[in-house]
């Protein structure tokens, strides 16, 4: 999760599971769910953790990537600068499969895993070969997406089946817990049960994103202090009036 401090959930505990299977298990991992929940932030954490012993290679996919080409020259431009090469990302798909093939190829048994976040933006077909990585290369991948990472309407059933096939583990990311969210506001500092209390009505309409975004304006308005109910209805209202987001339903008379 972002923000200035790191706490433990469920969502973070089994992000962090996953990751550890991959890498014990040299396989590819699925990791999905809804935005805002801390997957993107626990494995960041999670790469920075594991340096130097392993080394994370981190692939932000964006809507600039949906075709093949696109995809397969993002990738080997970010595993060039990881392993110290250059890639041109003008050239043809099959350049670029080339120049991944040989960069994998060259650099086994150096400890390295591959993070692929925004998976559902990645052409199906690339997917594909990058779930094999870890057979060809010894390469262990870790897939992060939204719900739609394995459900897309434009792709086959059985693309689509054979990368679920070659991933030994998923894990959904579902809904953080009520104690998550008290230990979440617990650790920026708010104290009384009323004001826990509105953190987690807050969470529960928004996301753990949200809340540590409202936490952080939260602190800043306490000076360091202790935060309460007054510096989390001011700073609910200052999100709603910059981002324009539907708060609770009764407004923040609930907070």
């Amino acid at each position: 999760m972002s923000g200035d401090f790191f706490v433990e959930t469920t969502i973070t505990r089994g992000v962090r599971a996953s990751v550890e299977y991959a890498l014990q298990s040299k396989t590819a991992v699925v990791i999905k769910g809804k935005a805002g929940q801390g997957k993107t932030a626990t494995l960041l954490r999670e790469i920075d953790r594991r340096r130097p012993i392993a080394r994370g290679i981190y692939w932000r996919a964006n809507v600039g990537d949906r075709t093949a080409r696109a995809a397969l020259c993002s990738l080997a431009d970010i595993l060039g600068d990881h392993y110290g090469s250059h890639f041109s990302n003008a050239s043809s798909a099959k350049a670029a499969f080339e120049a991944i093939e040989e960069f994998l190829t060259g650099w086994q048994g150096w400890g390295d895993f591959l993070v692929v976040d925004e998976a559902h933006k990645i052409d199906v077909s690339v997917l594909q070969e990058i779930s094999d990585f870890p057979y060809r290369h010894g390469l262990p991948v870790v897939f992060c997406g939204n719900d739609k990472l394995l459900k897309r309407s434009h792709a086959t059933a059985g693309a689509l089946d054979q990368i679920e096939s070659r991933c030994g583990r998923q894990f959904i990311v579902g809904e953080a817990s009520e104690e998550d969210h008290r230990a979440i506001a617990a650790a920026y500092g708010v104290v009384g049960r009323e004001a826990l209390n509105a953190c987690v009505l807050f969470a529960a309409k928004q996301s753990i994103r949200e809340l540590v975004e409202m936490l952080c304006a939260a602190r800043a308005g306490s000076a360091g202090s202790d935060i309460g109910s007054n510096e989390i209805r001011e700073a609910a209202a200052f999100l709603k009036k910059k981002r324009g987001l539907r708060m609770l339903s009764r407004d923040d008379d609930d907070l």
